[in-house]
Order: C-alpha cells, then sequence, then structure tokens
C-alpha cells in the first residue's frame, strides 16, 4: 500500500499546512467591516486567468472564509442567523427538486424563521428537528452540516459570540461551495466522483484492517482515480463551470455582507484563543478555555 501511505501522508501535510496558514491570516485583524467587504470583493472580481487552474484559489477562498469570521464576530445573533438562513436557501431549492422526501433542511429553516419571531417556540421547534446521517445524500454533505450547524447556533451556542460566528462563518462558506460543487458535478461527474472516492479511500486505509486482497483491489482503484485528479483542468478550481459559480456565489455573499456593514461598521477582536482554535478547525469541539 505505498502509493496511498505516501498519498495519506501527503493530503496530512497539505491539511497541517492549511491550518497553519489559516491562523496566520486570521491574526490580520481590521477595525472596520467593511474592509472585510472590500477584501472578498477583490477576490470575486480578479480577472479569470489570473486563478484558473491554480490551486492559489484555495487559499484565496481560505483567507476570505477567515474574514468572514472577523466580520461576523461580536454581531447580534439574530443578524448572524439571518445571514446563514439567507445562504441555505440558495442551495434548498436544488436540494427539494432531487431530493423532495427529504424534510430535514426545511423542516430546520422553517423552525428558524418562528424562532425570529418568538424564541421559545423556535427552540422547540429546532429541538424536535433530527438531523440523522451528515453525509447522506453524500453529494449534499455540506449543505447539510450548514443546516446541522444553523440549528445548534441557536439550541447551543446563541451566547457564545465565539463559536456562533464560526459556526456561521462555516453555514456561509460551506453553502457557497456546495453551490461551486453542484455545477462541478454536473459538468464533469466523473472527476468529482474520483476525488470523492480518493478521499474515502485515504479513509478506508487509515480506519481499517485490509486483506491482501482488498488492499490490491484499493491499489488498482486509486491509480484509476489519479489519472482523473492530476488533471487540473478537471479540479474543481480548472473546471471553468465550477469556477464560475464560486465566484458567482462569493459575490452574493459580499453584497449581503456590504449591507450589515453598513449598519453595524465597527468590528470586535476574538481573542488570541479563539483565533488561534478558529485556526486550526477546532471551534465546534467543547475544548476547555483559558481560565476554565
Amino acid at each position: 500500500m505505498q502509493v496511498l501511505e505516501k498519498a495519506s501522508h501527503a493530503v496530512a501535510a497539505v491539511e497541517d499546512g492549511v491550518t497553519h496558514m489559516r491562523y496566520a491570516m486570521t491574526a490580520v485583524f481590521a477595525r472596520e467591516r467593511m474592509v472585510y467587504v472590500k477584501r472578498l470583493e477583490k477576490l470575486v472580481r480578479r480577472q479569470s486567468g489570473f486563478l484558473h487552474c491554480n490551486p492559489r484559489w484555495h487559499e484565496e477562498k481560505m483567507r476570505r472564509w477567515d474574514d468572514l469570521f472577523l466580520f461576523l464576530y461580536g454581531l447580534p445573533i439574530q443578524v448572524q442567523v439571518e445571514l446563514g438562513v439567507k445562504a441555505a436557501k440558495r442551495c434548498l431549492t436544488a436540494f427539494r427538486f432531487l431530493y423532495p422526501e427529504d424534510q430535514r433542511p426545511q423542516q430546520v429553516l422553517e423552525a428558524l424563521e418562528v424562532w425570529f419571531q418568538n424564541r421559545e417556540q423556535g427552540v422547540e421547534l429546532l429541538r424536535r428537528c433530527e438531523m440523522g446521517d451528515l453525509f447522506t445524500p453524500r453529494e449534499y454533505a455540506r449543505f447539510l452540516h450548514a443546516i446541522d450547524y444553523l440549528r445548534k447556533v441557536v439550541l447551543l451556542w446563541s451566547d457564545d459570540r465565539f463559536r456562533s460566528a464560526a459556526a456561521i462563518a462555516d453555514v456561509v462558506g460551506e453553502c457557497a461551495e456546495q453551490g461551486s460543487e453542484e455545477a462541478w458535478r454536473g459538468d464533469d461527474p466523473e472527476a468529482w466522483w474520483s476525488v470523492k472516492r480518493a478521499n474515502e479511500a485515504l479513509e478506508i486505509t487509515a480506519c481499517s484492517d485490509l486483506s491482501d486482497e482488498e488492499e490490491e483491489r484499493l491499489e488498482e482503484e486509486w491509480d484509476r482515480l489519479m489519472e482523473v485528479e492530476v488533471d487540473l483542468e478537471r479540479s474543481d478550481f480548472g473546471n471553468v463551470a465550477a469556477w464560475a459559480v464560486a465566484r458567482r456565489e462569493w459575490y452574493v455573499v459580499s453584497e449581503w455582507l456590504r449591507e450589515i456593514a453598513e449598519k453595524y461598521p465597527i468590528a470586535e477582536k476574538p481573542t488570541r484563543w479563539e483565533r488561534k482554535v478558529w485556526g486550526h478547525n477546532l471551534w465546534m469541539f467543547p475544548d476547555p478555555r483559558p481560565g476554565e
């Protein structure tokens, strides 16, 4: 399993690099929220030739994701949830068309609409919403996790300024990426499936004891998958449709943020501990805070 072991180590190294890079980026704090809006607008208005088929597209988006967290930190909880609901609704139409019997997202969003008017009644409705398996259907895992975060923001983190901002940042970001991923899957389903399957293969090798025969079959499948993955033109940042939709979705987000920044112009600064936990993508875990 040398190929899979090397790939697993490579992925781990990249992920570790991204978390450290992300932490360094969140240190760039801006006192005025409009600064974050302008940074996002700069990304979506970049000339296509600069980032198309360029892995730096992921790096640029990660920076803006950090800006989104810093933008949200300290905003009233209702403003944050309203933003998250807007983002989720952009994915809901396609999800309902493809999976009309799956009412989980619809039920959560309807409960949140009640929560905007009546806190106690909305919380009661949200408690009745069961999310179940967030990876089924797997092509909408991003969207389902975003819906689950929206639910938990109200039920668990409404008084936690750090985790509410982190959760809504991920809600908005995941929904934007869901739209891009749908375009990629529709335009090049083989490439989309190959990447998903490659990730599953890495998880299998990390968590399962495979027989020699199973290892050999997985090794052969990995080689086939890599033939697709090495073609940057077919990656999520190389696929023209996916790339265009990603820019469109982040542009819509920037328009929403501009409206909020005009009403709440001054940003609040997270603590060093909060920035570190966000940067390492550990915000959803109940780790004790300093002094607790």
